[in-house]
């Protein structure tokens, strides 16, 4: 293979990057970011989520990595009906989600030791400006 680092063009216009010069994360960088798609109280650094964006609704998928039962509150951007989709069993309930405002919801999640979720918010009207 002929491609390295050794050969490298140099970056394209970056005219709309924010620069930070301190290389660090200042209040700048954080202002620059987008708002978050999920948060987590208390943040349980063993819980991890993957988020993925449908036609008409909003696939979360959350996962315990640790060998301790995860009680979370979680905050989903999105709007519309929650639901619990069981990979297992194909069994699809419904969760008890309140509106936090803002296009999102709250939900409460128990995540058994090393458990995995599918929670998807149907019929998400931020799912369908973004497509």
């Amino acid at each position: 293979m002929d491609a390295s680092f050794l050969k490298a063009v140099p970056p394209g216009d970056l005219s709309w990057a924010t620069a930070e010069p301190a290389v660090k994360l200042t209040s700048v960088v954080l202002a620059a970011l987008p708002a978050p798609d999920v948060t987590l109280s208390p943040t349980p650094p063993a819980v991890k989520y993957l988020h993925r964006h449908w036609r008409d609704a909003d696939c979360y998928f959350f996962f315990n990595e640790s060998p301790q039962l995860q009680s979370v509150n979680a905050t989903l951007s999105g709007s519309g009906r929650a639901q619990a989709w069981d990979a297992a069993t194909g069994e699809i309930s419904n969760l008890v989600a309140g509106v936090s405002g803002n296009g999102a919801l709250r939900l409460h999640l128990n995540l058994a030791p090393n458990e995995s979720r599918f929670v998807v918010v149907v019929g998400s009207t931020e799912t369908a400006k973004a497509h």
